[in-house]
């Protein structure tokens, strides 16, 4: 697989800089070496082109080079998003926190951005049930959970309860709250 023009590019601009600062040079290409890559680099034996194109290769992904040559835009367009298989409703559940960018001024103290909690369905992609605290806790994955399996008109319609909960590694999540109430629904 060839590597793109991208990371050719940045590829061939690091091995100019790395050649020249093992070469006791301080500017490659009229461009002066940052001294803390050219202490890094010195005495350190010589890499081919090939080698640095094909590490380069295999660290950026493509919605990296993307934004760098197209922008923001480009992106999101090459970012891997929800490439699970669809399943049903209610079979997998993810949780996560989330900090909002935005600020809040409690009644006491000074201010905060708020955090969310939330469950989305897999399948439908509907988020089930949500919790905003000052910081994400216990409480607060139960207050969402708890949301997401009423038959309450208020809550939204999607309710029920989950075959599988998918869940990212947060302390909060395996709270022992949270195991007793996830393993009573089995």
């Amino acid at each position: 697989m060839a590597p793109d023009g991208y990371s050719c590019e940045a590829a061939a601009a690091v091995h100019r800089a790395r050649s020249a600062a093992i070469a006791g040079q301080h500017a490659a290409a009229g461009v002066p070496i940052d001294p803390v890559l050219a202490q890094g680099w010195a005495g350190a034996p010589q890499v081919d082109l090939r080698t640095l194109q094909r590490a380069f290769q295999r660290q950026l992904t493509p919605a990296f080079v993307a934004g760098v040559t197209a922008g923001q835009r480009a992106r999101r367009a090459n970012l891997v998003y929800l490439e699970r298989p669809a399943t049903f409703r209610n079979q997998v559940w993810e949780g996560d926190h989330k900090c909002l960018p935005i600020l809040v001024l409690p009644p006491r103290g000074r201010a905060v951005a708020p955090w969310v909690t939330m469950f989305l369905d897999d399948a439908t992609r509907l988020i089930t049930g949500w919790a905003l605290a000052l910081s994400p806790h216990a409480r607060t994955v139960l207050t969402a959970l708890r949301m997401g399996m009423l038959d309450d008109p208020a809550y939204g319609v999607a309710h029920g309860v989950p075959r599988l909960l998918r869940l990212d590694r947060g302390l909060e999540f395996a709270a022992a709250a949270v195991t007793t109430a996830t393993g009573a629904l089995g």
